[in-house]
């Protein structure tokens, strides 16, 4: 369990991952926002300045790569998780030389997102 309480923004196009994801994340005491777009997610990005994005790199509209680049000129200090289904190396790679502080292959368990938020979060403090 984490000492840390956070804002996390869960931005995923699928309704179920966003609910599991956010579900999860909320009885370890963060609150939880939600986008299923990247223009959602950018607006809630500059109105709520969330601690951390969990941010999936296949999306509607603008991708999950465009997001995490417009989202950290918006807000620098957020940390950024990318996550996809459908990823490459390649595309991992690029995530993290944007400023992704990681990159989780779906489908993954819960207790190594927990390990990773822990991780990310601590980094920060």
């Amino acid at each position: 369990m984490t000492e840390t309480s956070a804002t996390v923004l869960v931005v995923d196009d699928e309704k179920l991952i966003r609910w599991s994801l956010g579900s999860r994340l909320e009885r370890k005491g963060h609150k939880i926002l939600t986008s299923e777009t990247g223009e959602d997610a950018l607006l809630k990005v500059a109105s709520d300045k969330p601690d951390l994005m969990l941010l999936d790199v296949r999306l509607p509209g603008i991708d999950g790569v465009t997001t995490l680049t417009r989202a950290l000129a918006i807000h620098p200090e957020i940390i950024v998780v990318m996550m996809s289904a459908h990823s490459t190396v390649d595309t991992a790679v690029d995530a993290m030389k944007l400023g992704a502080t990681d990159f989780l292959v779906k489908p993954f368990p819960l207790e190594p997102l927990d390990a990773t938020v822990e991780r990310v979060l601590a980094g920060k403090a």
